[in-house]
């Protein structure tokens, strides 16, 4: 017998049929891809899903101010650990392959609420009382790191506009180049992430920081957190983020590097982030780019986790260009 490979959870978000997911787990979505939100006491029905930019099925609540893709969901509703939420929506995956998509709408953002949310959350940042509150929360650093390494940490993750919420999630707000407002990830303690409704990610994160024109080495990362921690740690090198996994590249952000003299590609060491290596790579150099190195992130880490500082695998780098 042959087994079926088991796809990673960026192929797997992709595929998976979003309203057969939400009924297994008691979402009943009609036909026009609403439901009653299974967060608050709905009477006019305020979930809803859409498709993404990155063609990934996601679901969203107003009044909950809270979104997700499937994975979110099965844990939000289910209250089990992302392992198992992944089998879950494997399975059903499986069983459903011809399940048709939600309609291809977005949720339109409320950009007062946004502003509110995020406003309210960098303030929040800065009077917690526990120092190194957003660091550790967001995963970078423990109780048992030093108080200078905590403070200075928490400093750049404020800097970059990171906040927390009344519930003790980190915020992590997106601006595009014109320094305007894009949408907001949010992250529980202990990871588990969902986007701030209508979120849209257009832009490499990082993008609207000023950098130097000496600063013409770049280091594509995946992620805000890999992001937040490079810019951190290799502070003569510009950094800028994949916002929707390695998966997803728009044309404009291939275009952004080409100004750049050298690009490290430092994406996850696991299938998506190779293949995204090699795509990247091939239209880098088609658009002119000479030098594009590979960082030598171990399998099945990314970047922030892999216990390699980043200016050693910078030296370490290979060219692939």
């Amino acid at each position: 017998m042959t087994l079926e490979p088991v796809p990673d959870k960026d192929e797997l978000r992709r595929r998976a049929p979003l309203s057969v997911v939400a009924a297994e787990v008691g979402v009943r979505v009609d036909s026009s891809g609403r439901a009653v939100c299974p967060f608050h006491d709905d009477h006019d029905p305020s979930f809803s899903l859409f498709v993404d930019q990155a063609g990934v099925q996601r679901w969203g609540c107003f009044p909950c101010g809270v979104s997700g893709d499937c994975f979110d969901l099965v844990q939000r509703v289910e209250g089990v650990s992302f392992g198992e939420a992944f089998r879950k929506v494997l399975l059903i995956t499986r069983e459903s392959p011809d399940a048709p998509p939600p309609p291809s709408t977005s949720v339109e953002l409320d950009r007062n609420a946004l502003h509110a949310y995020v406003d309210s959350a960098m303030e929040r940042a800065h009077t917690v009382g526990c120092r190194g509150y957003v660091c550790i929360a967001a995963g970078f650093m423990t109780f048992e790191n030093t108080h200078e390494e905590r403070e200075e940490y928490d400093s750049h993750l404020r800097d970059l506009g990171w906040g927390v919420d009344e519930h003790g999630n980190v915020v992590m707000p997106h601006w595009d180049p014109t320094y305007t407002l894009t949408g907001a990830k949010v992250r529980a303690v202990g990871g588990r992430k969902w986007s701030f409704p209508g979120s849209r990610y257009e832009w490499l994160y990082g993008d609207w920081l000023s950098k130097p024109a000496s600063q013409n080495d770049h280091l594509v990362v995946e992620g805000e957190t890999d992001f937040a921690y490079a810019s951190q740690e290799v502070p003569l090198v510009s950094v800028l983020g994949l916002p929707s996994g390695a998966g997803y590249a728009r044309d404009a952000w291939y275009a952004r590097l080409t100004i750049a003299d050298r690009v490290y590609l430092g994406f996850d060491g696991d299938a998506a982030g190779d293949e995204a290596t090699t795509r990247w790579v091939a239209e880098l150099t088609d658009r002119g780019v000479q030098d594009v190195y590979k960082l030598l992130v171990p399998r099945g880490l990314d970047l922030r986790s892999c216990g390699i500082p980043v200016q050693y695998l910078i030296n370490d780098r290979f060219l692939v260009s």
